[in-house]
């Protein structure tokens, strides 16, 4: 997996910004935009290339609100390099949705505050940055490739605190911490501190988590249903956890390479390897090991412990190992190859096709367990340490 690098240089090749009267002069000669009728525009023009440096402040006051019910914003053709850079944007006493679009660069300085649930866009098709928090009672979508040429990066450097969805999608996506109803993200993504939804997460890319942030290294992505489509790395020092109350899929590896990983779920499938440095703990009523071919799951330097039953996919090879101990509570129950490389705890029976111990086995489930499988090879010492008897059917024991 190629690690990419979001692009947080800064060049602003120029400054447009409009005060209270101008902009509103302007934006509600377009009409009224009643039910039925178009969204008001204002375009980039000359008159808002003459303007000064300050904050632009959109909507009215609030005893005279705008009649529109759809309000958009572009800055296009009027300015040489398509680049826009503003100051604070307070969209408060906006009624209606709102789409701010720049041709070419998008850079918001300063806060973008909403307080009222309508649907929120920015677009850039170049770079789309917001260097301050983005807050409010909105949805909120970004896209810094609006064209979809693959050179748009969005970099939101602060917190993102929105009480509806959050869709990110850029070339490369980079956001600090995200609280939201669900969270998309389409495309490779950077996150330095946390994802948190009360919602779906849906991450359809490869993902790095950073932490570069010496005062948050450990880092969580949490969810009412967690779907992982590419693979996530943790690249810093800290823990990776993840949180999901309904079901997770992570269909790509998930890789801690300093820390410890913790996945909490119902139901967790996963289709590729979880690799950790520190302790592994996957606990889950049932771990569903969607793989067809050569998996694992190792922690490096910890203890790995598997808290559910464990479904292997038909016809892999799953391999556990872990640096200190293995801990595997659950029945373990699949037309799979287990192998497990280092001295290990088993709470449940083994119904497989092949099963292998590396290292000392300790069967310590309640009443009696047995090892159902094909060939079983054995290196050292099995011992059954609870009330019950422990009993091997297999086609070959070495």
């Amino acid at each position: 997996m190629s690690r990419f690098h979001v692009n947080r240089a800064a060049t602003v090749v120029a400054r447009i910004v409009a005060a209270v009267c101008a902009v509103a002069a302007v934006a509600f000669a377009a009409g009224s935009g009643k039910t039925g009728e178009q969204p008001n525009t204002l375009a980039g023009s000359s008159g808002m290339n003459a303007l000064g440096s300050g904050d632009i402040i959109v909507g009215g006051s609030p005893t005279t609100p705008p009649e529109f019910s759809d309000f958009m914003i572009t800055f296009d053709e009027s300015l040489a390099a398509g680049t826009v850079a503003l100051g604070t944007l307070d969209l408060a006493n906006v009624p209606g949705n709102t789409t701010l679009q720049a041709a070419s660069e998008l850079t918001l300085n300063d806060d973008v505050m909403f307080s009222l649930p309508i649907d929120v866009v920015f677009e850039a098709r170049g770079l789309l940055r917001a260097f301050n928090h983005v807050n409010g009672a909105f949805a909120l979508t970004c896209n810094a490739d609006a064209d979809g040429d693959g050179t748009g990066d969005l970099d939101l450097r602060r917190p993102v605190n929105v009480s509806g969805p959050a869709t990110f999608a850029g070339a490369q996506v980079f956001v600090d911490k995200v609280w939201a109803a669900s969270i998309t993200i389409d495309d490779p993504f950077a996150v330095e501190r946390d994802l948190i939804a009360t919602g779906d997460i849906v991450l359809n890319a490869d993902g790095f988590f950073d932490g570069i942030n010496a005062s948050f290294p450990n880092q969580t992505v949490d969810a009412a249903t967690l779907t992982a489509n590419g693979d996530l790395f943790k690249s810093t020092t800290g823990d990776l956890t993840i949180v999901s109350v309904n079901p997770a899929v992570t269909a790509g590896e998930v890789v801690v390479a300093t820390g410890a990983l913790l996945i909490e779920a119902p139901l967790v499938t996963a289709s590729a390897r979880y690799l950790s440095d520190g302790n592994m703990t996957v606990d889950a009523d049932v771990l569903s090991l969607d793989v067809t071919g050569s998996s694992y799951l190792e922690s490096a330097n910890g203890m790995l412990h598997v808290t559910g039953t464990i479904l292997p996919g038909a016809g892999s090879t799953i391999a556990f190992s872990a640096g200190t101990s293995i801990d595997l509570d659950g029945e373990i129950n699949g037309i799979a190859d287990i192998e497990i490389t280092d001295p290990c705890t088993l709470g449940g029976n083994v119904v497989v096709d092949g099963f292998t111990l590396e290292g000392a086995a300790t069967f310590d489930g309640a009443g009696d367990q047995a090892v159902v499988t094909g060939p079983i090879t054995t290196q050292d010492e099995v011992l059954k340490t609870t009330p019950g008897a422990l009993r091997f059917f297999g086609s070959d024991v070495d």
